[in-house]
């Protein structure tokens, strides 16, 4: 990367984790990458996109940088720079139809986003039916209307967005946490990194944790727990 290249960022285009609201792009992910950059004294152009597009012009350069799960998809055409927050997933459900565990789930219907993944016990199960959507906030109308067993996302997200939609938050049972937590981070497209910028943004990124940006800049969009 040329010195003051503009970094092409990505973000997925999901609430809370990146939006548009008031002709801003606005959410967690969005933030992360605003802070991050301005700490490197690096610009940054931010793109919303849903996440095939996003691992699509990772691989391709059209994206310089995303924030994502460090999962085995990413890891092919990009380099991790740093890590953000662990996030734990898991499942909701409408109050009245409780799940005590996965095995509760053989058989029927979970609704959750196309192409997300949630740890190798949930990922590789066969008795699970799925129907793959497109946002956090087709999951939650799903499961209110019905349609769906229950929806599986990170679980703070998932609550957020109830809120979001003004659904009372006693309409949902207690989540059930899958074991693994998901952590990923800061994301450099191999077709376009340089030494230099990587190893920059690692330092960064180093900086931004010792002062727990990431943490400060998440819990003003989540609810509370």
């Amino acid at each position: 990367m040329a010195d003051n290249k503009v970094i092409r960022f990505y973000a997925v285009d999901s609430y809370p984790w990146g939006y548009r609201a008031d002709g801003e792009d606005k959410g967690i992910i969005v933030d992360w990458g605003k802070a991050i950059m301005s700490y490197a004294e690096l610009p940054i152009e931010i793109t919303l996109a849903p996440l095939s597009r996003i691992l699509a012009d990772m691989s391709t350069g059209r994206a310089d940088a995303t924030i994502h799960f460090a999962d085995d998809r990413f890891m092919k055409v990009s380099v991790l720079a740093g890590s953000t927050p662990a996030q734990r997933s898991g499942f909701i459900t409408l109050r009245g139809n409780p799940i005590g565990s996965m095995e509760d789930l053989y058989g029927k219907v979970v609704c959750q986003n196309l192409g997300s993944i949630y740890g190798e016990a949930y990922d590789s199960e066969k008795r699970i039916s799925r129907l793959y959507i497109g946002s956090y906030t087709q999951i939650i109308k799903l499961v209110y209307r019905k349609r769906c067993d229950a929806g599986v996302g990170l679980i703070r997200g998932l609550f957020t967005k109830i809120q979001a939609l003004n659904l009372p938050k006693d309409t949902f049972d207690n989540p059930l946490y899958i074991d693994q937590e998901l952590s990923g981070g800061l994301l450099l497209s191999k077709s376009t990194i340089d030494q230099k910028t990587a190893g920059h943004l690692k330092r960064v990124m180093r900086s931004l944790h010792a002062r727990n940006e990431f943490e400060r800049i998440q819990e003003r969009y989540f609810t509370s727990d």
